[in-house]
């Protein structure tokens, strides 16, 4: 950017989606800033899921074109990351095998969600 920001990390031009042959993205301009927060809120069945979901690449967009230039992009939705069966270290280890996270900054995220105290427990 010409103000010596860095741009977004993520946008989007002219992006639309289905979900069940039915389209429920249509035309959506976006750009997400690194270190800003954002709030997406609609009706059940509005297109929220499949939005993120495009975005982060999990599903193809109909048209239009995503453009995540920090090659670290991560989706987190409400079923999809954490294992109630498992423990949350059985989660973290699974991830941190998936991704090669070091036990580093795995502690540090653990101490900085403080979660320690828990972390031979069901994450159900």
């Amino acid at each position: 950017m010409a103000d010596g920001q860095p741009g977004p990390r993520l946008s989007a031009q002219s992006l639309s989606a289905r979900r069940g042959g039915r389209l429920v993205i249509d035309g959506v301009t976006l750009a997400i800033e690194p270190g800003r927060v954002y709030l997406l809120r609609g009706e059940n069945g509005s297109g929220k899921s499949t939005l993120l979901r495009t975005l982060a690449g999990l599903s193809p967009a109909a048209s239009g074109a995503v453009d995540r230039s920090d090659a670290a992009t991560v989706f987190l939705g409400h079923a999809d990351g954490v294992k109630a069966a498992l423990t949350a270290s059985e989660n973290i280890l699974f991830w941190r095998a998936l991704y090669g996270a070091s036990a580093e900054s795995i502690a540090s995220a653990t101490a900085a969600l403080q979660i320690d105290p828990f972390i031979g427990q069901r994450a159900a």
